[in-house]
C-alpha cells in the first residue's frame, strides 16, 4: 500500500494539481478516482514521492491553494464579465442604432418630399405619425423621412409617378 493511498481524494488532487501531473480519468465529467490519481503521481519518469509531499507540497500548501482559490475566482469573474460583454452592445453600437431608428425631424420644406409605396402585406401600418394601408399604399412624405423608411423598414420603396396615376385612375400626380 503506497503512503498516497492514506490521503483523500481532494488532497491527492491538490498533490496532482501542485506537482503538475497528468491525470488521465476514465469518466472526465466525474474526474479522477482516487485510485486513478494515485496510480499518476506514481507514474511517469519522476513519479511524486513521499518525501516530495513532505518537503515541497506541505509547507508550501497554504499558499498553493490560497492561489489556487484566487485563479478560480479570477477564471470566474472574467467569464462573468465576457458573458456581460456578449449581452452588452457596445456604446458606439447602440449609438449607430440608436441614430438610424430614431424618427427623422418633419420640415417644413415643402418642395422637398417624395412619394413612398407601402407594400408590405399588412392592411394598415402606422409608422412615424404616418398611417399606409392597402386602400391608399402611396403617401407623400417629406425626402428625410422618406429615405428613413426605405432605408430601415421592409414594405416600403420610393413610387414612380406612372404607378401612383395609374392606381388612381389620374394622368395628373
Amino acid at each position: 500500500m503506497s503512503f498516497f493511498d492514506t490521503l483523500n481524494k481532494e488532497e491527492l488532487q491538490d498533490v496532482a494539481d501542485y506537482f503538475v501531473v497528468d491525470v488521465e480519468a476514465a469518466d472526465p465529467e466525474k474526474g479522477p478516482s482516487k485510485k486513478e490519481l494515485v496510480a499518476s503521481l506514481a507514474a511517469g519518469t519522476e513519479p511524486v514521492t513521499r518525501e516530495d509531499y513532505e518537503n515541497l507540497f506541505l509547507p508550501n500548501r497554504d499558499k498553493f491553494n490560497a492561489d489556487k482559490a484566487e485563479a478560480e475566482e479570477a477564471e470566474k469573474a472574467a467569464r462573468e464579465e465576457a458573458e456581460k460583454a456578449q449581452n452588452t452592445p457596445d456604446a458606439d453600437v447602440v449609438e449607430a442604432v440608436k441614430s438610424e431608428v430614431a424618427t427623422p425631424a418633419v420640415k417644413s420644406d415643402d418642395n422637398n418630399y417624395m412619394v413612398v409605396k407601402y407594400t408590405r402585406k399588412n392592411p394598415r401600418y402606422d409608422i412615424v405619425g404616418l398611417t399606409f394601408t392597402k386602400a391608399h399604399p402611396y403617401r407623400r412624405v417629406h425626402s428625410d423621412t422618406a429615405a428613413w423608411l426605405i432605408r430601415t423598414q421592409e414594405g416600403f420603396s420610393l413610387a414612380l409617378p406612372e404607378e401612383v396615376a395609374e392606381y388612381y385612375g389620374s394622368s395628373r400626380v
